[in-house]
Protein backbone atom coordinates (compact mmCIF):
# COMPACT_ATOMS: atom_id res chain seq x y z
CA UNK A 1 0.00 0.00 0.00
CA UNK A 2 1.14 3.67 -0.49
CA UNK A 3 1.00 5.53 2.72
CA UNK A 4 -0.43 9.00 1.91
CA UNK A 5 0.72 11.49 4.72
CA UNK A 6 -2.00 14.14 3.65
CA UNK A 7 -5.59 14.98 2.35
CA UNK A 8 -3.73 16.11 -1.27
CA UNK A 9 -1.58 13.18 -1.41
CA UNK A 10 -4.48 10.98 -0.60
CA UNK A 11 -6.35 12.07 -3.26
CA UNK A 12 -3.63 11.70 -6.10
CA UNK A 13 -2.74 8.28 -4.84
CA UNK A 14 -6.73 7.55 -5.46
CA UNK A 15 -6.52 9.11 -8.87
CA UNK A 16 -3.94 6.72 -9.76
CA UNK A 17 -5.80 3.61 -8.37
CA UNK A 18 -3.46 2.32 -6.50
CA UNK A 19 -3.65 0.98 -2.67
CA UNK A 20 -4.15 4.11 -1.03
CA UNK A 21 -3.78 4.36 3.08
CA UNK A 22 -4.76 7.55 4.80
CA UNK A 23 -1.58 7.73 6.73
CA UNK A 24 -2.11 11.23 7.91
CA UNK A 25 -2.53 10.86 11.21
CA UNK A 26 1.09 9.15 12.04
CA UNK A 27 2.64 12.55 10.16
CA UNK A 28 1.48 15.14 12.44
CA UNK A 29 2.92 18.29 10.35
CA UNK A 30 3.18 16.84 6.75
CA UNK A 31 5.31 20.23 5.94
CA UNK A 32 8.17 18.44 8.15
CA UNK A 33 10.28 16.05 6.26
CA UNK A 34 11.68 14.97 9.83
CA UNK A 35 8.30 14.14 10.86
CA UNK A 36 7.28 11.88 7.56
CA UNK A 37 10.64 10.32 8.09
CA UNK A 38 9.36 9.38 11.83
CA UNK A 39 5.95 8.84 10.42
CA UNK A 40 7.25 5.00 8.74
CA UNK A 41 8.47 4.06 11.95
CA UNK A 42 4.90 4.49 13.51
CA UNK A 43 3.01 2.36 10.69
CA UNK A 44 5.47 -0.22 10.77
CA UNK A 45 5.27 -0.25 14.59
CA UNK A 46 1.23 -0.84 13.96
CA UNK A 47 1.27 -2.98 11.00
CA UNK A 48 3.50 -5.93 13.69
CA UNK A 49 0.96 -5.53 16.72
CA UNK A 50 -1.54 -6.30 13.96
CA UNK A 51 0.45 -9.29 13.06
CA UNK A 52 1.45 -8.80 9.59
CA UNK A 53 4.82 -8.82 8.26
CA UNK A 54 6.03 -5.63 7.03
CA UNK A 55 7.92 -4.68 3.53
CA UNK A 56 8.99 -1.16 4.22
CA UNK A 57 10.05 0.58 0.89
CA UNK A 58 10.92 4.59 0.40
CA UNK A 59 9.79 5.65 -2.84
CA UNK A 60 13.08 7.02 -4.25
CA UNK A 61 13.56 3.14 -4.60
CA UNK A 62 13.05 1.25 -8.09
CA UNK A 63 12.94 -2.33 -7.92
CA UNK A 64 14.87 -4.34 -10.83
CA UNK A 65 14.82 -7.76 -9.76
CA UNK A 66 11.29 -10.07 -8.22
CA UNK A 67 10.77 -9.46 -4.79
CA UNK A 68 9.91 -13.02 -3.58
CA UNK A 69 12.86 -14.70 -4.55
CA UNK A 70 15.59 -12.05 -3.12
CA UNK A 71 13.83 -12.25 0.42
CA UNK A 72 13.80 -16.21 0.14
CA UNK A 73 17.61 -16.25 -0.70
CA UNK A 74 18.36 -13.47 2.43
CA UNK A 75 15.90 -15.06 4.92
CA UNK A 76 17.74 -18.85 3.75
CA UNK A 77 21.39 -17.24 5.13
CA UNK A 78 20.17 -17.82 8.99
CA UNK A 79 17.61 -20.96 7.58
CA UNK A 80 14.84 -18.57 8.69
CA UNK A 81 16.28 -17.54 12.26
CA UNK A 82 16.19 -14.01 10.55
CA UNK A 83 13.91 -10.96 12.14
CA UNK A 84 13.98 -8.98 9.01
CA UNK A 85 16.54 -7.32 6.76
CA UNK A 86 18.23 -3.96 5.86
CA UNK A 87 20.42 -2.52 3.17
CA UNK A 88 24.27 -2.68 5.11
CA UNK A 89 26.34 -0.01 5.12
CA UNK A 90 30.09 0.25 6.90
CA UNK A 91 30.05 4.27 7.24
CA UNK A 92 33.25 4.63 9.86
CA UNK A 93 34.90 7.83 10.78
CA UNK A 94 38.12 8.63 13.06
CA UNK A 95 37.83 11.61 14.95
CA UNK A 96 41.15 12.07 15.77
CA UNK A 97 43.88 10.97 12.90
CA UNK A 98 46.23 10.86 14.98
CA UNK A 99 44.25 8.11 17.22
CA UNK A 100 42.43 4.73 15.88
CA UNK A 101 41.04 4.59 19.65
CA UNK A 102 38.81 7.39 18.67
CA UNK A 103 36.73 5.43 15.33
CA UNK A 104 33.37 4.89 15.60
CA UNK A 105 30.59 3.79 13.33
CA UNK A 106 28.37 6.70 11.78
CA UNK A 107 26.10 4.27 9.93
CA UNK A 108 25.54 0.42 10.12
CA UNK A 109 21.94 -0.17 7.91
CA UNK A 110 20.04 1.67 5.82
CA UNK A 111 16.24 2.23 6.85
CA UNK A 112 14.82 3.05 3.22
CA UNK A 113 14.10 -1.03 2.49
CA UNK A 114 13.18 -2.85 5.42
CA UNK A 115 11.37 -6.49 6.04
CA UNK A 116 10.17 -7.37 9.81
CA UNK A 117 8.36 -10.28 10.43
CA UNK A 118 5.35 -9.78 12.97
CA UNK A 119 6.72 -10.65 16.36
CA UNK A 120 7.58 -8.92 20.12
CA UNK A 121 11.26 -8.24 18.64
CA UNK A 122 10.31 -6.10 15.27
CA UNK A 123 7.79 -3.84 17.74
CA UNK A 124 10.63 -3.28 20.01
CA UNK A 125 12.41 -1.93 17.15
CA UNK A 126 10.15 0.29 16.23
CA UNK A 127 9.41 1.39 19.98
CA UNK A 128 13.08 1.97 20.69
CA UNK A 129 13.39 4.21 17.54
CA UNK A 130 10.49 6.33 18.21
CA UNK A 131 11.71 7.12 21.65
CA UNK A 132 13.80 9.89 19.92
CA UNK A 133 11.17 11.05 17.71
CA UNK A 134 11.39 14.73 16.90
CA UNK A 135 13.15 17.40 14.94
CA UNK A 136 16.51 16.85 16.85
CA UNK A 137 17.41 13.00 15.01
CA UNK A 138 17.72 11.91 11.86
CA UNK A 139 15.70 8.57 11.60
CA UNK A 140 18.78 6.88 9.85
CA UNK A 141 21.14 7.49 12.89
CA UNK A 142 18.99 6.43 15.65
CA UNK A 143 19.14 2.81 13.64
CA UNK A 144 22.67 3.23 14.20
CA UNK A 145 22.20 4.76 17.62
CA UNK A 146 20.10 1.84 19.35
CA UNK A 147 21.79 -1.54 17.50
CA UNK A 148 23.03 -3.87 19.82
CA UNK A 149 19.72 -2.64 22.35
CA UNK A 150 16.74 -3.08 20.40
CA UNK A 151 18.53 -5.12 16.80
CA UNK A 152 21.66 -6.33 16.33
CA UNK A 153 23.20 -7.58 12.60
CA UNK A 154 23.34 -11.35 11.98
CA UNK A 155 24.06 -13.48 8.28
CA UNK A 156 23.92 -17.06 9.83
CA UNK A 157 21.23 -18.73 12.37
CA UNK A 158 23.48 -19.35 15.38
CA UNK A 159 24.47 -16.04 15.49
CA UNK A 160 20.78 -14.56 14.75
CA UNK A 161 19.73 -17.25 17.28
CA UNK A 162 21.56 -15.73 19.80
CA UNK A 163 20.86 -12.25 19.40
CA UNK A 164 16.92 -13.26 19.38
CA UNK A 165 17.82 -14.87 22.43
CA UNK A 166 18.66 -11.36 24.52
CA UNK A 167 15.49 -9.72 23.00
CA UNK A 168 16.98 -7.82 20.05
CA UNK A 169 15.33 -8.44 16.22
CA UNK A 170 17.37 -10.09 14.52
CA UNK A 171 18.40 -8.56 11.52
CA UNK A 172 20.09 -9.65 8.26
CA UNK A 173 21.83 -7.06 6.24
CA UNK A 174 21.08 -7.47 2.63
CA UNK A 175 24.86 -6.42 0.06
CA UNK A 176 25.15 -2.76 -0.11
CA UNK A 177 23.60 -2.06 -3.64
CA UNK A 178 26.89 -0.41 -4.96
CA UNK A 179 30.11 -1.94 -4.75
CA UNK A 180 32.06 0.92 -3.19
CA UNK A 181 29.98 3.09 -2.26
CA UNK A 182 25.97 3.07 -1.43
CA UNK A 183 25.67 6.73 -3.24
CA UNK A 184 27.19 6.03 -6.78
CA UNK A 185 27.47 3.03 -8.78
CA UNK A 186 30.82 1.03 -9.50
CA UNK A 187 32.36 0.64 -12.52
CA UNK A 188 31.24 -1.93 -14.76
CA UNK A 189 27.61 -1.07 -13.37
CA UNK A 190 24.84 -3.43 -14.51
CA UNK A 191 21.33 -3.50 -13.16
CA UNK A 192 21.62 -7.41 -13.22
CA UNK A 193 24.53 -7.64 -10.70
CA UNK A 194 23.97 -10.41 -7.76
CA UNK A 195 24.00 -7.68 -5.21
CA UNK A 196 21.22 -5.57 -6.82
CA UNK A 197 17.49 -5.95 -6.04
CA UNK A 198 17.17 -2.33 -6.19
CA UNK A 199 18.66 0.71 -6.83
CA UNK A 200 17.85 3.59 -3.74
CA UNK A 201 18.59 7.12 -4.42
CA UNK A 202 20.12 8.32 -1.87
CA UNK A 203 22.75 11.11 -0.70
CA UNK A 204 20.68 13.79 -2.56
CA UNK A 205 18.68 15.75 -1.00
CA UNK A 206 15.73 17.14 -3.22
CA UNK A 207 13.33 15.35 -5.04
CA UNK A 208 14.80 16.66 -8.43
CA UNK A 209 18.15 15.10 -7.53
CA UNK A 210 16.70 11.54 -6.88
CA UNK A 211 14.98 11.69 -10.20
CA UNK A 212 17.87 12.84 -11.89
CA UNK A 213 19.93 10.60 -10.38
CA UNK A 214 17.36 7.39 -11.20
CA UNK A 215 17.44 8.41 -14.89
CA UNK A 216 20.99 8.69 -14.99
CA UNK A 217 21.23 4.84 -13.69
CA UNK A 218 18.08 4.51 -15.93
CA UNK A 219 16.65 3.29 -13.39
CA UNK A 220 13.66 5.16 -13.37
CA UNK A 221 11.12 3.83 -14.38
CA UNK A 222 8.08 6.34 -15.45
CA UNK A 223 7.92 8.57 -18.54
CA UNK A 224 9.32 12.15 -18.08
CA UNK A 225 7.11 14.89 -18.58
CA UNK A 226 7.42 16.97 -21.41
CA UNK A 227 8.57 20.79 -20.81
CA UNK A 228 5.30 22.62 -21.23
CA UNK A 229 3.00 20.07 -22.01
CA UNK A 230 -0.78 20.08 -21.31
CA UNK A 231 -3.20 17.51 -20.74
CA UNK A 232 -5.87 16.72 -24.08
CA UNK A 233 -8.34 18.31 -21.93
CA UNK A 234 -6.42 21.11 -21.69
CA UNK A 235 -5.75 21.13 -18.52
CA UNK A 236 -1.91 19.88 -16.25
CA UNK A 237 -0.67 17.12 -17.52
CA UNK A 238 0.02 15.96 -14.07
CA UNK A 239 -3.88 15.65 -13.76
CA UNK A 240 -4.69 13.17 -16.55
CA UNK A 241 -4.11 9.80 -15.39
CA UNK A 242 -4.05 8.44 -19.11
CA UNK A 243 -0.75 10.45 -19.97
CA UNK A 244 1.18 11.12 -16.61
CA UNK A 245 2.81 8.55 -15.21
CA UNK A 246 3.09 6.18 -17.57
CA UNK A 247 5.77 3.16 -17.61
CA UNK A 248 8.57 3.84 -19.62
CA UNK A 249 9.22 0.90 -21.69
CA UNK A 250 12.00 2.38 -23.83
CA UNK A 251 13.92 3.00 -20.41
CA UNK A 252 13.39 -0.52 -19.03
CA UNK A 253 14.90 -2.15 -21.91
CA UNK A 254 17.78 0.04 -22.62
CA UNK A 255 18.38 -0.58 -19.01
CA UNK A 256 18.65 -4.43 -20.04
CA UNK A 257 15.74 -5.17 -17.98
CA UNK A 258 14.35 -7.94 -18.17
CA UNK A 259 17.09 -9.86 -16.46
CA UNK A 260 18.15 -12.82 -17.97
CA UNK A 261 16.20 -15.45 -16.02
CA UNK A 262 19.27 -16.81 -14.40
CA UNK A 263 19.99 -13.28 -13.07
CA UNK A 264 16.89 -12.96 -11.58
CA UNK A 265 17.30 -14.38 -7.95
CA UNK A 266 19.28 -11.10 -6.22
CA UNK A 267 21.33 -11.76 -3.80
CA UNK A 268 22.79 -15.25 -4.92
CA UNK A 269 25.92 -15.28 -3.77
CA UNK A 270 26.29 -14.87 -0.19
CA UNK A 271 29.40 -12.73 0.35
CA UNK A 272 30.38 -9.67 -1.44
CA UNK A 273 33.15 -7.31 -1.89
CA UNK A 274 32.77 -4.77 1.08
CA UNK A 275 32.30 -1.13 0.43
CA UNK A 276 34.11 2.20 1.97
CA UNK A 277 33.96 5.53 1.04
CA UNK A 278 37.77 5.57 -0.09
CA UNK A 279 37.09 2.11 -2.13
CA UNK A 280 36.93 3.74 -5.97
CA UNK A 281 39.32 1.12 -6.93
CA UNK A 282 37.13 -2.05 -5.81
CA UNK A 283 34.82 -3.05 -8.78
CA UNK A 284 31.66 -5.16 -8.73
CA UNK A 285 34.12 -8.36 -8.78
CA UNK A 286 34.48 -10.88 -11.34
CA UNK A 287 32.77 -13.45 -10.36
CA UNK A 288 30.12 -13.62 -7.80
CA UNK A 289 28.85 -9.68 -8.98
CA UNK A 290 29.55 -9.07 -12.11
CA UNK A 291 27.10 -8.84 -15.11
CA UNK A 292 28.40 -12.06 -16.47
CA UNK A 293 28.22 -13.32 -20.30
CA UNK A 294 24.32 -12.52 -22.10
CA UNK A 295 23.77 -9.89 -19.50
CA UNK A 296 23.09 -6.49 -20.96
CA UNK A 297 24.99 -3.56 -19.13
CA UNK A 298 22.97 -0.52 -18.16
CA UNK A 299 25.77 1.48 -19.50
CA UNK A 300 26.72 3.93 -16.32
CA UNK A 301 29.73 4.40 -14.40
CA UNK A 302 30.54 5.63 -10.62
CA UNK A 303 29.19 9.03 -10.82
CA UNK A 304 28.09 10.16 -14.39
CA UNK A 305 28.77 6.91 -16.21
CA UNK A 306 30.97 8.37 -18.07
CA UNK A 307 34.93 9.92 -17.41
CA UNK A 308 38.21 8.72 -17.04
CA UNK A 309 39.10 6.79 -13.39
CA UNK A 310 41.37 9.49 -12.49
CA UNK A 311 37.68 12.10 -12.41
CA UNK A 312 35.80 8.98 -10.91
CA UNK A 313 37.92 8.61 -8.24
CA UNK A 314 38.32 12.44 -7.50
CA UNK A 315 34.63 12.48 -7.32
CA UNK A 316 34.24 9.96 -5.16
CA UNK A 317 37.13 10.84 -3.18
CA UNK A 318 35.20 14.41 -2.87
CA UNK A 319 31.90 12.67 -1.72
CA UNK A 320 34.12 11.20 1.35
CA UNK A 321 35.59 14.65 2.38
CA UNK A 322 32.23 16.02 2.27
CA UNK A 323 30.71 13.27 4.68
CA UNK A 324 33.47 13.44 7.24
CA UNK A 325 33.52 17.37 6.97
CA UNK A 326 29.42 17.10 8.00
CA UNK A 327 30.60 14.27 10.59
CA UNK A 328 32.85 16.69 12.14
CA UNK A 329 30.69 19.01 12.64
CA UNK A 330 27.80 16.69 14.35
CA UNK A 331 30.88 15.50 16.28
CA UNK A 332 31.17 18.85 17.76
CA UNK A 333 27.79 19.36 18.30
CA UNK A 334 27.15 15.83 20.19
CA UNK A 335 30.17 16.85 22.81
CA UNK A 336 27.75 19.97 23.16
CA UNK A 337 24.50 17.73 23.86
CA UNK A 338 26.06 15.01 25.92
CA UNK A 339 26.86 17.88 28.73
CA UNK A 340 23.32 19.58 28.42
CA UNK A 341 21.08 16.60 27.62
CA UNK A 342 22.23 13.68 29.43
CA UNK A 343 23.66 11.67 27.48
CA UNK A 344 20.83 11.59 24.38
CA UNK A 345 22.43 11.08 20.96
CA UNK A 346 24.71 13.37 19.81
CA UNK A 347 24.15 13.51 16.04
CA UNK A 348 21.68 16.21 15.57
CA UNK A 349 19.69 16.34 12.67
CA UNK A 350 19.98 19.94 12.55
CA UNK A 351 23.85 20.14 12.95
CA UNK A 352 24.35 16.71 10.52
CA UNK A 353 22.36 17.55 7.31
CA UNK A 354 23.67 14.42 5.84
CA UNK A 355 22.08 14.20 2.38
CA UNK A 356 20.16 10.73 2.71
CA UNK A 357 16.12 11.61 2.92
CA UNK A 358 13.88 9.03 3.18
CA UNK A 359 10.49 10.40 1.81
CA UNK A 360 7.20 9.09 1.70
CA UNK A 361 5.96 11.80 -0.51
CA UNK A 362 3.45 10.32 -3.46
CA UNK A 363 4.85 12.99 -5.88
CA UNK A 364 8.15 12.64 -5.41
Amino acid sequence: MVACMNAPALAWCRRYRLPCADASAYAGDTGSLKRIGWAKFKLTRDLLKKGYHVHLSDLDVAYLKPLAPAVEEVFSWSNGAADGSMMQEEWVHQDDANSTASRRPIYLANTGVVWLRANPRGVKLMETLLRWEGDSYQDQYIATHVAYEAWAPCQEEATCLAVRARGMAAITRHPAQFAHSNCEPEPRYAHCASRRLYVHAICRALNTDKEGFLRQVKAMFISPEPAGARSGSGGRLEDDVAAFGQHDAAVAAASGLPCPERQQRAWSAHFYSAYTTLGSGVGAGADTDSAGPGATAAGVGAGTGSGSAPEKKSSQETLAAHMYAESDKVRAQALQERSTNGGKPGHSRRAHQRPHRHLMRLRS
